[in-house]
């Protein structure tokens, strides 16, 4: 069995040595098992052309993009190329755990579509945290709270994919904004109902670094939510789904841009209480 591992690039040069690095230690984890990977690399950044010079026992691919395309086309043009029956979408400057990723790929079977993993981010001090502690994965990892809440799989690292199961309606309709592409992935999925299964164990490191995090750019990441619902109601996404999902991306920008109103707390009172129950959850 082979596993693709899609990683766009963007000023992504500095990253390659650590991205050789984790993938030969991946590489050779799972090669025990009888699993294969191949590396797929989307740069999307034309101001520098990538090249592979290392010497590798998985293979790899590289795609430089002749136009800045942005992070969810250039994943696609990956998907497009990748021969795994598995994916892992991989940000540039994160990781996979080498030997707890054997956990991860054991809960393969044919009713599976995809498979969250536990992370540890990285935060602004240099501490660490790991994302889900005391927390059953699977009460907190719904479409319910995807849809009343926010995007709850914080990166599409943390994920195993089968590729067969990824929905055309996500690779058809490519978001101009960075931010809501993966949360867009998920939805979808859900409403296909695909089966989502969790490993508790860490097995993405997400790494604080100088390119910073997108979801913290607040005006950005309500822009790409904003553009998301214009998909959705573009491909006949249920409406009732629509409406809260609507409700929680105004909510969330509200609260985080601390621009919430003596109204807001009538007109947002259901979001303000799941997301209490979220965060008490999570402590």
């Amino acid at each position: 069995m082979k596993i693709s591992v899609i990683i766009p690039l963007y000023k992504g040069m500095n990253f390659l040595e650590d991205i050789k690095e984790n993938m030969t230690e991946l590489a050779s984890s799972l090669k025990k098992k009888g699993i294969f990977i191949e590396l797929i690399l989307v740069n999307d950044y034309i101001g520098e052309k990538i090249k592979w010079h290392y010497d590798t026992t998985y293979d790899v691919k590289v795609i430089n993009n002749r136009i800045n395309l942005g992070i969810q086309q250039s994943r696609i043009n990956g998907l497009t190329i990748s021969t795994g029956k598995w994916i892992i979408f991989l940000d540039q400057d994160d990781s996979l755990s080498s030997d707890e990723y054997v956990k991860q790929v054991n809960m393969i079977s044919e009713n599976v579509d995809v498979i969250v993993g536990n992370a540890k981010y990285d935060l602004e001090d240099l501490q660490s945290i790991t994302l889900y502690k005391n927390i059953d994965m699977e009460k907190l990892i719904t479409e319910e709270n995807m849809l009343r809440i926010r995007n709850i799989i914080a990166s599409p690292g943390q994920c195993l994919i089968r590729k067969e199961a990824i929905p055309k309606e996500w690779k058809n309709n490519i978001m101009k904004i960075n931010g809501a592409d993966d949360w867009l992935l998920w939805l979808l999925m859900f409403n296909n109902h695909k089966k989502f299964v969790y490993n508790k164990s860490i097995i993405y490191h997400h790494k604080a670094t100088e390119s910073g995090n997108l979801s913290s750019d607040y005006k950005k990441m309500y822009d790409s939510c904003i553009e998301m619902l214009m998909i959705l109601s573009k491909i006949g996404y249920p409406i009732s789904k629509k409406q809260k999902l609507e409700k929680a991306i105004k909510f969330k920008y509200r609260k985080d841009t601390h621009s919430l109103e003596f109204k807001d707390y009538f007109v947002f009172s259901r979001q303000i209480i799941d997301n209490i129950i979220y965060k008490i959850r999570m402590l």
